[in-house]
């Protein structure tokens, strides 16, 4: 199986999987970085916002309460 998101330079500027899939509204992809244990970054929530995708950000605003790992 291949990488969820291919290594590119945006990576090495700090775009991480989770950060880019949140930009890109990918609900199903964060869904599954943040049940492996991605690390939550706090702009996140922010970046969701920005590019319109509301469930996105729900998602990851969830993530970040306490008892988390209950809700996916």
């Amino acid at each position: 199986m291949g990488l969820l998101y291919p290594f590119t330079a945006a990576m090495c500027a700090g775009w991480t999987p989770l950060l880019m899939a949140s930009k890109e509204g990918h609900e199903a992809i964060v869904r599954l970085l943040l049940e492996r244990g991605a690390d939550l970054a706090p702009q996140a929530v922010a970046i969701a916002s920005a590019q319109g995708h509301e469930a996105v950000a729900r998602l990851l605003e969830g993530a970040n309460r306490p008892g988390r790992a209950a809700e996916f």
